[in-house]
């Protein structure tokens, strides 16, 4: 819907563009005052096309720089060779940041196929992990930040991990979750709380 206004404005272009080059090859049909007036429609439809270019990719480069601080620890230079992956990434940090976790599961799983670097790989799977744990599917949440980890031991991530488990009852792993959040994060007094939880309840998401 935002990429509108700009196709319109492209397609009217054509259009004029069109009936002037088709004014030229059959001599002239068209009176000089139409012409001219054709000519000032067509500018001012290409200055639009390039002031709503300029916007879009401001806006792109606003939503990077703003899910970059303030995920600093999960995202660092993600898909540096792409645009087009770059912008799907931070589309679905903006899904995940606006409640529609769904939305960002459904970009991050398109990226998952994508990703080489293993920046990249972490960064999309941390997403996919706090995504799919804000779904409630809570064994596929615990299944991504288990492979974050993997990847990269973190404190906030471990001590997700530990929440989702306790949700699903398996407190013994939710432990061990918790007991790794503090080693690798002292001191973590939130983490003694988490540790005692036995109802699932609480809330893992991060970044807020």
């Amino acid at each position: 819907m935002k990429k509108l206004p700009l196709i319109l404005y492209i397609v009217l272009a054509l259009v004029v563009i069109g009936i002037l080059v088709w004014d030229f090859a059959v001599d002239n049909f068209i009176d000089r005052s139409t012409q001219a007036k054709s000519i000032v429609v067509l500018a001012g439809l290409l200055i639009s096309i390039v002031n709503l270019s300029r916007r879009n990719n401001r806006r792109v480069t606003n939503k990077k720089t703003l899910c970059t601080k303030a995920y600093s620890a999960y995202i660092e230079n993600v898909f540096p060779e792409d645009r087009k992956l770059q912008k799907l990434f931070f589309d679905a940090v903006d899904d995940y940041n606006h409640n529609k976790p769904a939305a960002a599961v459904e970009k991050l799983e398109k990226l998952r196929g994508s990703c080489v670097r293993r920046s990249d790989i972490y960064a999309v799977t941390v997403f996919l992990a706090l995504s799919l744990d804000d779904m409630k599917v809570y064994d596929k949440a615990a299944m991504q930040y288990r492979a974050a980890l993997s990847i990269k031991p973190d404190s906030a991530m471990a001590s997700n991990l530990g929440l989702v488990l306790n949700r699903m009852g398996r407190d013994e792993e939710a432990t061990a979750a918790y007991d790794q959040a503090l080693r690798l994060e002292q001191p973590r007094p939130a983490a003694y709380a988490k540790r005692r939880i036995r109802t699932g309840t609480g809330s893992s998401r991060q970044g807020r």
